[in-house]
């Protein structure tokens, strides 16, 4: 009886530990997108663009294939921040460009719509924002 019992516990927590994999890998790309706030700066999977001291801009990409574009803009505080997510998801709310507006800490983040970046490539967005610094370090 106590071979069964260890056997079970056995599979048991090893269908845990695969359901923990699984769940780790689908949220793998939010995850990544969420840490961008603290890593506003061009790596390996995305280009960081800033407007003098207005916002950023961050371009995801896989291969030379744009897979996502968000603004950042920073305020002082995290309770500013507030005030302005609370403002703009209202004025923003039928914007079509706009997927998502969302609070990061003292960040107002614009989740882009693909319409915004469909078709854009590595190069074309290099050349397009050529006008921008560049962010390369922290």
């Amino acid at each position: 009886m106590k071979k069964y019992l260890k056997i079970a516990l056995v599979v048991l927590v090893c269908v845990v530990l695969v359901g923990c994999g699984c769940n780790k890998k689908e949220n793998g790309k939010d995850k990544k997108k969420e840490e961008t706030a603290f890593n506003l700066y061009t790596d390996d999977t995305k280009l960081v663009y800033k407007n003098k001291d207005l916002y950023k801009i961050v371009f995801y990409y896989e291969g030379n294939n744009i897979t996502g574009v968000e603004h950042y803009y920073e305020y002082k505080d995290e309770n500013e921040a507030k005030l302005q997510y609370e403002k703009d998801k209202e004025t923003y709310k039928n914007n079509t460009t706009i997927k998502t507006i969302k609070q990061v800490d003292k960040y107002v983040v614009y989740v882009m719509n693909e319409s915004e970046y469909e078709g854009k490539t590595v190069e074309s967005v290099k050349n397009d924002y050529s006008y921008l610094v560049p962010v390369y370090e922290k």
